[in-house]
């Protein structure tokens, strides 16, 4: 409950806000580095694949198919322009390795976690899928 966590100090309110903080980010990055985001991308909490966000195992994400939802939630049109949902999966640093280093495709993990019946969202105590 966001009322808890304005209410907790400063390294405590870290462990529990990275989820938002990382999606602000996201939804930024593109414009502010004149890229894009799309399925198959990952993205690091910190530059050393080792670091890992405030109070969990986690070191980065990748960017993949919403899998929670029915397809016809997967976009929707605003103005005129067609915009598309995806999922963030926290990874563990064996797993971002393994995608950099192309040892698994981001799509190949994507589909370990969903035949593990997991989708997009925080599982902390999940196993690593590499």
């Amino acid at each position: 409950p966001i009322d808890e966590i304005h209410q907790m100090s400063s390294n405590r309110t870290e462990t529990y806000s990275w989820p938002f903080d990382e999606l602000n980010h996201l939804a930024r990055l593109p414009y502010l580095h004149n890229t894009w985001l799309g399925r198959g991308h990952t993205v690091r909490a910190h530059p050393s694949l080792d670091d890992t966000y405030p109070g969990t195992q986690f070191s980065g994400v990748l960017v993949e198919a919403v899998s929670s939802l029915p397809s016809e939630a997967m976009s929707f049109e605003v103005a005129g322009t067609t915009v598309h949902c995806f999922g963030l999966y926290p990874l563990y640093p064996q797993e971002l390795r393994g995608i950099i280093d192309r040892q698994v495709s981001g799509h190949e993990w994507f589909h370990r976690c969903f035949d593990a019946g997991l989708h997009e969202g925080l599982f902390a105590n999940r196993p690593a899928f590499v």
